[in-house]
């Protein structure tokens, strides 16, 4: 019974971020095939990975983070608010099925759209007519990104980066509007948290040797000892760490409204 009621309390929000997904996803592939033919014949296998991973990185990312923010002001602290709040949380269903009911409906909405976005670049892709997207010219571009320690793990690796940071601001805005007893306030409030710690993430190095782990995306750096032109900084041990702080806002979350009166 909730989990289709959640379905129909984010669904406007739901297709709304299935339209800004698409029209971005679209720009993506434009802005990749234009770079990759901007630069000499023997550069493109490195433009072509390089312009992937740090194009979903900086596009894909910030998008995940949008997605799990919206979607997450909509789950049950803005349930509480509403009239209707005291019948469904005094039916014979537990107040932990209502959460993983919602849970489930952010997961699913968060992979439809990466889905969605997938499916969007591979159809720009196969449309398009320019012989960059030549199968041939494809896998040209892909043996020769290999001997360079590229590959298709890389973008892999990326995607679900996307997904874990998208679960984990959903997970972290719904508790914040539990809280907040708000979905405008969850909304607000999360927003606000995760671009504060983004930005002091970023100015910590300038002010001392200190590195703090992003949620917000994952790291490149350059490792001129080696022939690959970029490396993952530790992207595992920033995906454990989030998914484990999404654990520990979904199972505060369950006290939380456990220990609530409506």
């Amino acid at each position: 019974m909730y989990f289709s009621k959640c379905w129909r309390d984010t669904r406007f929000s739901f297709l709304s971020l299935l339209v800004l997904v698409g029209a971005a996803t679209l720009l993506w592939t434009i802005l990749v095939r234009d770079g990759v033919l901007a630069v000499s014949e023997e550069l493109r296998a490195d433009a072509f990975f390089t312009l992937i991973a740090f194009g979903t990185v900086a596009l894909a990312c910030p998008l995940g983070v949008v997605a799990g923010l919206v979607l997450g002001s909509k789950g049950l602290g803005a349930e509480l608010k509403r009239p209707s709040s005291e019948f469904l949380f005094t039916r014979p269903c537990t107040r932990g099925q209502l959460l993983r009911d919602s849970l489930a409906m952010g997961i699913l909405e968060i992979l439809f759209l990466l889905a969605f976005s997938i499916i969007v670049a591979v159809a720009a892709i196969v449309i398009d007519a320019n012989q960059f997207w030549n199968v041939r010219a494809f896998r040209n571009y892909y043996a020769q990104a290999v001997q360079k320690s590229f590959g298709i793990h890389d973008i892999g690796i990326v995607l679900v980066s996307v997904v874990v940071i998208a679960i984990f601001a959903y997970c972290f805005t719904q508790l914040v509007g539990i809280l907040t007893r708000s979905g405008r306030k969850a909304l607000a409030f999360g927003g606000i948290l995760i671009l504060a710690y983004s930005l002091a993430s970023l100015a910590a190095p300038r002010y001392g040797d200190i590195q703090l782990p992003s949620v917000t995306g994952i790291s490149f750096y350059s490792h001129p000892t080696t022939s690959s032109a970029f490396s993952y900084e530790a992207p595992i041990i920033v995906l454990i760490g989030l998914a484990v702080l999404s654990m520990i806002c979904v199972l505060v979350s369950g006290v939380l409204l456990n220990r609530s009166e409506i």
